[in-house]
């Protein structure tokens, strides 16, 4: 459903995942601001890029990996450290 666009399995993905998506950026940053304007530019990229579509593998540990590695790569962008790296499985 996720491949078709469908809206309401966008909810349950946003809704189920959402929280600790945004905990990992949070940790990352330490700046709301910029947590929040990550956060939005991550799912919007797994949305637009069909991201969810490829993964042959769990879900939840394919965030994880996606959300941290996303964060790290928009922090270098910007010029911002890391506050710390939270993810010993990446």
């Amino acid at each position: 459903m996720i491949s078709d666009n469908n809206l309401d399995a966008w909810g349950y993905v946003y809704d189920k995942y959402a929280p600790a998506m945004f905990d990992i950026i949070s940790n990352l940053t330490e700046d709301k601001i910029i947590a929040e304007d990550i956060f939005k530019e991550a799912f919007l990229q797994l949305k637009e890029k069909q991201i969810l579509s490829k993964i042959t593998y769990s879900l939840y540990p394919y965030l994880q990996r996606y959300t941290h590695n996303f964060t790290k790569r928009q922090l270098e962008l910007s010029s911002v450290s890391p506050a710390k790296t939270i993810l010993n499985i990446i």
